[in-house]
């Protein structure tokens, strides 16, 4: 399994709590077009595997025209060979048309991603979003009508001026939706956005720990009783409806990224594009990839697989970590202790995160690196 990742930069609005790299000047979007096209091109030497899912994220993809879209995916099935199992594209509600939606299948597309975030109007204007819930619903809605049959929502808790009666509501309305997907991800504040800014001059105030945890506790009991499976910490499905391109990252299969910030891994190592849209367009125009490569030593890979992995429902192999980095951590002086608390448990020579556990992943995790 082999992904391409393709990074569009453009957004017609800046969200306030984002800090993923965008412009929301779109007067660079053909040249930013053609720089992509060509640096698919120009790495295809570093980049071998036949590429089995295409994920088009931003940024904003849905705010390129069709032209664009086409084109790069042009470049795509030229410069590498494919067999592709699922096209995912991220979509804004408001960027939704019917003759958009018909172009999107007629590419390939198989399945949408939905940036809902919340269905409350007032918090949706709060964040700087620039749709409504009724826009998400109706976008939804014709998604359907015309034949797509594999569409995630985007869902974001602990919002500033959030509450968990919001956080109840937004569960009814998304579950009565019935998306084959959804990926609901706890509010993280980045200090270089609006919001961080507020934050540091005392104009919005978070919640605190206890109520995140008993939220995400929440989540996971709700859709659980609704039928859909937490196969990764922030990643709800109903069954079979894994994303296989996001499962990649977590499984440490190869990916490429392009365009301005996006990362690859080609099994071995890892790079990353600067991050920079006039920048980026003008090294690729002269020939040259602005990678910066991530020293990645054996110790480095091995702390990569044992956050990734737990993750994920199926776990961390504690095999697949002895063949591969000669470690047997079923010896780690935390295991017995994580295991005896109830927040790992060791299953068929795997480690997984218990309920109580994946309220504190990143925790365990850490602790467990070596």
């Amino acid at each position: 399994m082999a992904g391409i990742y393709v990074h569009v930069p453009f957004c017609r609005k800046a969200c306030y709590y984002c800090n993923f790299h965008f412009s929301t000047n779109l007067s660079l979007s053909g040249e930013m077009t053609d720089a992509i096209c060509l640096e698919l091109e120009m790495v295809k030497e570093q980049f071998s595997p036949t590429i089995n899912t295409l994920y088009l994220g931003g940024g904003t993809p849905s705010v390129l025209p069709v032209a664009a879209l086409k084109k790069i995916l042009s470049s795509i099935k030229t410069n590498y060979p494919c067999k592709i199992n699922e096209f995912t594209i991220e979509v804004n509600p408001d960027d939704i048309r019917e003759d958009y939606l018909i172009a999107l299948k007629g590419m390939g597309v198989t399945r949408l991603s939905i940036g809902a975030q919340t269905f409350d109007d007032q918090l949706l204007k709060f964040i700087n979003r620039s749709h409504t819930a009724k826009t998400v619903r109706e976008a939804y809605t014709q998604a359907r009508e015309l034949g797509f049959d594999n569409i995630n929502l985007d869902l974001i808790y602990g919002l500033p001026k959030s509450t968990t009666r919001l956080l109840k509501k937004d569960l009814d309305i998304i579950t009565a939706m019935r998306p084959e997907h959804i990926s609901i991800y706890a509010f993280t504040l980045e200090k270089q956005t609006v919001f961080g800014n507020w934050a540091q001059k005392g104009r919005i105030h978070l919640p605190d720990e206890e109520t995140e945890a008993d939220e995400f506790e929440l989540i996971m009991d709700y859709l659980n009783d609704k039928g859909y499976m937490q196969y990764e910490i922030s990643n709800f499905c109903l069954p079979g409806y894994e994303s296989g391109h996001n499962q990649a990252y977590w499984t440490g299969e190869p990916y490429i990224g392009i365009g301005p910030g996006a990362h690859s891994f080609d099994g071995q190592k890892r790079w990353y594009n600067l991050a920079h849209n006039k920048r980026y367009i003008n090294a690729i125009q002269s020939g040259i990839l602005p990678q910066t490569i991530e020293p990645r030593t054996t110790q480095n890979a091995l702390n990569e697989y044992i956050f990734t992995s737990l993750r994920t429902s199926s776990g961390c192999d504690l095999g697949r970590i002895k063949r591969e980095h000669n470690t047997d951590l079923s010896t780690h002086v935390r295991l017995h202790d994580f295991i005896t608390n109830g927040l790992l448990l060791k299953k068929e020579g795997r480690l997984i995160l218990t309920k109580k556990g994946k309220m504190l992943a990143d925790y365990v995790a850490s602790e467990l690196m070596i």
